[in-house]
C-alpha cells in the first residue's frame, strides 16, 4: 500500500518536473541575454557598458598581439 502510494507520488512529481523543464527550455529560447541583465540605475548601466567595451578592447589588443 505504501509502496503504491510512493510510486504514484513519484510519477506525479516526475510529470511536474518534466513540465517545469519544458517551460524553462521554451523561455530560454525566447530570452536574449542582453534583456535579462538590466541594471537598476542609469549609472550602473553606463558602468556595465563601459566594462564590456573595455574588455572588448583588451581582447582585440591581445589577439592583434598574437597575430
Amino acid at each position: 500500500a505504501d509502496v503504491d502510494k510512493n510510486i504514484e507520488l513519484l510519477k506525479q512529481k516526475d510529470k511536474e518536473l518534466s513540465a517545469a523543464l519544458e517551460k524553462m527550455e521554451n523561455q530560454s529560447e525566447k530570452n536574449d541575454i542582453d534583456d535579462v541583465i538590466v541594471p537598476t540605475a542609469p549609472l550602473y548601466k553606463q558602468i556595465l557598458t563601459l566594462y564590456a567595451e573595455e574588455n572588448a578592447i583588451e581582447d582585440t589588443i591581445f589577439y592583434l598581439g598574437e597575430a
